[in-house]
């Protein structure tokens, strides 16, 4: 099993087979963290991955997905959500998080979904391409970080 799977239909839509497949995130820039131990899972529990940056720090990484069973890049054909969770600021303003996604076909946030005021600022970068800049607007500490879906 992957941390996917999808299921690929002929045409005439019998059952053809089932894709398991992964994600990798793949850095493209330098890569700075405050303490590389906190990637992945706290603690190795959770149902979230975690990526660490240290302060002032800027990356550009990748989300590739990969077919399990052969280790090629695997597009999937299926629509799909993606989550990304936490963003805050230090005090002061300081230290405000900020994620920049390209290719998005639509988003929503904690308002939409849950019916949650949001704490992120939604901005256009490229309507043509799909480009967008989700960033903080308000002070927490680790104290709200989620580590699983019910939290």
């Amino acid at each position: 099993e992957g941390i996917g799977q999808e299921t690929i239909r002929d045409e005439e839509n019998a059952l053809a087979s089932d894709v398991f497949f992964d994600i990798y995130v793949v850095n493209r820039t330098a890569y700075v963290p405050n303490t590389f131990e906190r990637n992945g899972k706290r603690q190795g529990v959770g149902d979230f991955g975690v990526i660490n940056l240290a302060d002032n720090q800027r990356c550009t990484f990748d989300y590739v997905f990969i077919n399990r069973e052969a280790g090629t890049l695997y597009t999937v054909t299926q629509p799909y959500s993606f989550y990304f969770f936490d963003f805050d600021q230090g005090d002061n303003g300081r230290l405000v998080e900020s994620l920049d996604v390209c290719e998005l076909d639509s988003y929503d946030t904690s308002v939409e979904l849950y019916g949650v005021a949001t704490s992120v600022e939604v901005t256009v970068l490229d309507a043509s391409r799909g480009c967008y800049r989700f960033k903080s607007t308000t002070y927490f500490s680790g104290e709200n970080n989620p580590g699983f879906v019910s939290e």
